[in-house]
C-alpha cells in the first residue's frame, strides 16, 4: 500500500486511519471511501466539492468502498443482509443515517470493536489536514461528534 513517506496529502488520512486502528491498508481505503461517500449526501454540493479538491483520491476511495460492498454482497448472504437493513435502517433521517454508516463501515470490513473509533479518528484526521472553517462545517455533519 502505501507508505508515510511518500503518501500525497490526501493518502495521509488513510495511512493515519490505518496506523490510528489498527486496521490494513485495504481497508482503511474502503472506509474512508464510505465515509466520503457519506459526507457526500449530508454536504452542500459546493462544500463536498471544496472537500474532493482537498483529497482527490477520495472519489477512487468511494469506487473502492462500493466494490468491496458489492463484492461482500454477493459472497455472503449476510453481506446482503447488512445491505438491505443499511438501506432501510438509512430513511430513518440522522439516527438512521448514522446506523447506515456503521452498517457500510463494517460491511467493508473494520472490525467490530474498531467501528466506534472510527468517526472519530476520521474526524481527527480531517481536522488535521483541513483548513478550520471547511472542518466546522464537516464536523457538524458526522454522527458522534
Amino acid at each position: 500500500m502505501v507508505s508515510s513517506a511518500t503518501a500525497s496529502p490526501a493518502e495521509q488520512i488513510v495511512v493515519q486511519i490505518a496506523a490510528r486502528l489498527g486496521i490494513p491498508q485495504s481497508v482503511a481505503v474502503s472506509a474512508a471511501g464510505v465515509a466520503f461517500q457519506f459526507l457526500s449526501r449530508q454536504l452542500e454540493a459546493g462544500t463536498f466539492d471544496t472537500l474532493m479538491e482537498r483529497f482527490p483520491a477520495a472519489r477512487g476511495w468511494i469506487e473502492q468502498a462500493l466494490v468491496t460492498e458489492k463484492q461482500k454482497e454477493e459472497s455472503s448472504f449476510l453481506g446482503g443482509m447488512v445491505g438491505k437493513v443499511a438501506g432501510a435502517v438509512g430513511g430513518l433521517g440522522g439516527v438512521g443515517a448514522a446506523a447506515q454508516l456503521f452498517a457500510r463501515l463494517g460491511q467493508v470490513g473494520v472490525p467490530a470493536d474498531k467501528l466506534d473509533n472510527f468517526v472519530p479518528t476520521f474526524s481527527n484526521v480531517l481536522q488535521e489536514n483541513l483548513p478550520a472553517d471547511l472542518f466546522q462545517v464537516i464536523k457538524g455533519k458526522l454522527p458522534g461528534i
